[in-house]
């Protein structure tokens, strides 16, 4: 009893330097996260060798609070303690071996070996189901887990699939303690970003739109999982051209991110990112390129190019060189792009045309209308299928045909495309 006493204290304490995790006391002052850092150091010296069953699960939400940081190369190092204290405590049968293996699997994910974790969760969440109905498992668990799942299944190219882990781990929340709801905090948002690759634009606005309707409600609008809500929603605002709404959502989540969040954290470069593509569109180059290249430090830094929007980064990066006088660096930035979508994407996705797209685009620029072309005919009508005609990036390939056609000196085709402009 003494000793789950000490665990549950230290349990309470670590989680006031986890961002992620909202709590009144929880304010992220660096002074919360010395106390992270020294206790880490504690086991790392030899604190609680004694008492295993006590240190592993210390290792595990110590992981937890520098992941949730942005700290991703110490939350990797405790998670690799953690798995490893977790096999010798309890072999590869026990039950609590299960959320171990998906932990395992996530580390997979993350190091880009995106085949093998989905054969490990493919494996793992039919026996988490079942032990969550049993009651052997928290829903906290499983839902983590669903998510985890749906980011690996979107990465791959099923945002299909990924909707529907998202949707089952959303279901989860009526029997989740209301302390542990910030497991699934980002989950309405990232479903709504799988509904927008489905083509459903208007259905994953409203969607994005009601995540953070959510945290204002509950007035939970100084935390990480708020400013997640706002980036996803900035950036679909920025996609349907209502920049001084999509701005202010973006401006107002990076103010969040760097109070509480590592610098290295992806949720920041994503932020920059979408922040990079509204001044991009603008036409504010500069701005754009400054934000877009912090974004790419970040995703190098942290997940690296198997990052599912590491080549959107650079595209608009490739572009804003096309556009400011260095066509040729932007070819070879574009090109990078091409090559990673197509490799890890099925051919159809909708990620793969906006890149070649986008290519054509730059082809265009530099006037090699031979090579532009079929590129962006065959990235319209890939987009128009899959998102829908009157989809905003449907509409973006469609402009880029036109601005060929027009440039080239084909005037009829260019009218010909413009009939098809919606009308905003």
């Amino acid at each position: 009893a003494k000793a789950e006493d000490v665990k549950n204290a230290l349990v309470r304490m670590l989680n006031y330097s986890n961002p992620v995790v909202f709590s009144p006391q929880n304010n992220g002052q660096k002074t919360v996260k010395e106390i992270l850092d020294e206790t880490a150091k504690q086991l790392e010296n030899g604190e609680f060798s004694n008492q295993p069953e006590i240190k592993v699960e210390l290792e595990q939400i110590i992981a937890e609070c520098y992941y949730g940081q942005g700290n991703y190369a110490l939350a990797s190092k405790h998670t690799e303690e953690y798995l490893d204290l977790h096999r010798k405590l309890y072999g590869e049968n026990n039950i609590k071996t299960l959320a171990a293996s998906e932990q395992r699997a996530f580390m997979l994910f993350s190091e880009g070996k995106l085949t093998a974790s989905e054969k490990d969760y493919r494996k793992i969440l039919p026996l988490m189901r079942n032990e969550e109905r049993k009651g052997n498992i928290k829903a906290e668990n499983l839902a983590g887990a669903l998510d985890n799942f749906g980011y690996l299944r979107r990465t791959q190219g099923d945002s299909k699939e990924a909707e529907l882990s998202f949707r089952e781990s959303l279901a989860l929340s009526s029997q989740m303690p209301k302390e542990s709801l910030y497991i699934i905090g980002p989950t309405r948002s990232t479903l709504a970003s799988t509904l927008a690759d489905q083509g459903r634009f208007e259905e994953a606005l409203q969607t994005a739109r009601e995540a953070v309707a959510e945290y204002r409600q509950r007035a939970e609008t100084d935390t990480p999982n708020f400013s997640f809500t706002l980036t996803v929603l900035g950036g679909f605002l920025t996609e349907k051209g209502d920049y001084a709404e999509a701005d202010a959502n973006l401006r107002g989540a990076e103010v969040i991110q760097r109070k509480f969040l590592n610098p290295s954290s992806l949720w920041l470069g994503d932020n920059l990112r979408n922040q990079a593509i509204s001044y991009y569109q603008q036409g504010r180059y500069a701005e754009s390129l400054s934000k877009v290249i912090e974004a790419l430090r970040i995703y190098r830094e942290s997940f690296g190019p198997y990052y599912d929007n590491y080549p959107t980064a650079l595209i608009i990066n490739g572009l804003i060189l096309a556009k400011t006088g260095q066509p040729q660096e932007g070819e070879k930035i574009l090109r990078e792009a091409v090559k990673i979508r197509t490799d890890l994407l099925p051919k159809g996705h909708y990620w793969v045309a906006l890149t070649n797209s986008a290519l054509g685009e730059c082809l265009t620029i530099e006037k090699r209308y031979n090579e532009a072309e079929p590129l962006l005919l065959e990235s319209y009508e890939s987009l128009k299928s899959s998102q829908g005609a009157n989809n905003p990036r449907t509409q973006l390939a469609l402009q880029r045909l036109i601005t060929l056609y027009e440039n080239w000196g084909k005037l009829d085709r260019a009218r010909a495309y413009r009939e098809n402009l919606s009308k905003r």
